[in-house]
């Protein structure tokens, strides 16, 4: 009787195994595109305008971001995840505007 009843609960609620966690990447696109990016505000700190050169470090900073994202996925709390994600997107999207900016002071006006 205990067995039939044990498996007539395992067919109501099976067991739910343990999702398995994807094991953290190398992200070496990231990596390659952090490094080019250090590169270019060093050789080009002199000829850089500072919005040019305020764009290419939040662009750093995103992608640092992004990494640090996707690497600590299991050692940052739920509220430091959301906080290193807002930042990330934050910081992208200030890079984004100030290029569209840097572009239409350019080429526009």
């Amino acid at each position: 009787m205990a067995k039939m009843l044990k498996k007539l609960q395992q067919k109501v609620t099976p067991t739910e195994k343990p999702k398995a966690a994807r094991p953290p990447g190398k992200d070496y696109m990231l990596l390659t595109l952090m490094a080019f990016t250090v590169v270019v505000i060093i050789a080009a700190w002199e000829e850089l305008d500072p919005l040019t050169l305020t764009m290419y470090i939040l662009l750093t900073l995103s992608l640092g971001l992004t990494y640090t994202r996707r690497q600590a996925i299991e050692r940052l709390s739920e509220f430091q995840m959301m906080i290193v994600t807002r930042a990330s997107f934050v910081t992208i999207g200030m890079a984004g505007a100030l290029f569209l900016f840097d572009a239409y002071r350019r080429y526009i006006a």
